[in-house]
């Protein structure tokens, strides 16, 4: 007996202690190694996450270039058809300060516009051609988006 305490006692005590931090520093090895792996799971999902979504942009991009290239096609259509028209029409009289007539209304088929009034018109057809044009590329881009997103990984 050491001071009233059995050495027993002691060696319970140091043993239990030596026990418990031993159990401690294992579990806490086992804690930093799933850790350690978790960390670097979720890096390789990132990473690949991000290969998925650069193949997906790229993918995006080639039919958007394609779909760019369709439809500056046809605004330079549209453009060709204003200038061909616009041509057409300075070969019409200008416009009169006082009508010829004032007799009943004839049929509305635009014959007998002036030059600056045709011109008018055929550059606002022209102006709404190529809104419906960049229109249905905006429509034709989104879908094509959405297909590609929608899917799973390419």
């Amino acid at each position: 007996m050491y001071w009233g305490i059995d050495i027993k006692v002691i060696l319970a005590l140091v043993a239990g202690s030596v026990l418990f931090l031993a159990g401690w520093f294992t579990n806490g090895y086992r804690w930093e190694t799933r850790y350690v792996t978790m960390q670097k799971n979720y890096a390789e999902q990132v990473i690949e996450a991000q290969r998925a979504a650069r193949r997906k942009e790229a993918l995006m991009q080639s039919q958007m270039d394609i779909q760019q290239v369709a439809k500056n096609a046809e605004l330079k259509d549209i453009r060709t058809q204003l200038d061909r028209a616009l041509g057409e029409l300075r070969k019409r009289p200008s416009r009169m300060s006082v009508p010829e007539s004032t007799g009943a209304a004839k049929g509305a088929t635009g014959a007998e516009l002036s030059r600056e009034d045709a011109e008018f018109l055929a550059r606002e057809a022209a102006r709404a051609d190529s809104v419906i044009a960049q229109l249905k590329y905006c429509y034709k881009m989104y879908d094509e988006a959405r297909d590609i997103l929608s899917k799973g990984n390419p």
